[in-house]
């Protein structure tokens, strides 16, 4: 479900909280607006958060492949060698692979070199055993954060965050206003003297 709320709305209600502290200054607003939402946006690959790419045909002998990215992409974050046969693989997603490959077998990683356009490389190199167009991969995609500014901040859905999900913004957009504010209720550390162990509470915690 698309979001019915505003950022706007968050920093009223923190706002209140810190007795109309000066929180929607220009300086910090906006930044603490955007920043609770990327730490959330970045915090896992939530359903509205990622989306899928175009499907890749693997190709006998062939390591690098052509790709034109949607604007929204960000990295990819899954993907997965099929078969017509049934087959469902994972693979390892790498930062970088060589390019000069001369292994060959069943492909293991892939990796994305951003370009106009950009290049999608797998490893091993696919082998002759292969029959071309049999095999394939399919991947998904983290969608770049949206970005909160001055001119967009009153604009509902904005920061696609679906309402289900707007309670934990709220919050994260009252913890930041707690810490501007200097107020103990933002953050609140508690280490047990037996064991050591540290405990993370106020709204930081929550």
């Amino acid at each position: 479900m698309a979001s019915t709320h505003a950022p706007s709305e968050a920093l009223l209600y923190a706002k209140e909280f810190i007795k109309n502290g000066r929180v929607d200054d220009a300086d910090v607003a906006y930044q603490i607006l955007d920043e609770v939402n990327k730490e959330i946006w970045y915090r896992a690959p939530w359903s509205w958060t990622v989306a899928q790419g175009t499907t890749q045909t693997i190709v006998v002998g062939t390591t690098d492949y052509s790709l034109n990215t949607p604007s929204s992409y960000e990295y990819i974050y899954r993907a997965h060698l099929v078969s017509a046969g049934g087959m469902n693989k994972p693979l390892k997603i790498e930062s970088i692979l060589p390019s000069d490959s001369i292994k060959t077998g069943e492909t293991l990683s892939i990796s994305y070199t951003e370009g106009s356009p950009g290049t999608f490389r797998v490893y091993p190199k696919p082998p002759t055993a292969i029959t071309s167009g049999t095999q394939s991969i399919v991947w998904f995609y983290k969608k770049t954060a949206p970005e909160i500014t001055s001119a967009n901040y009153t604009t509902a859905g904005i920061h696609q965050l679906p309402d289900r999900w707007w309670h934990v913004y709220k919050a994260g957009v009252l913890a930041k206003a707690l810490a501007y504010a200097d107020d103990d209720r933002s953050l609140q550390i508690k280490v047990n003297p037996k064991d050591k162990t540290v405990e993370l509470g106020g709204w930081y915690g929550y």
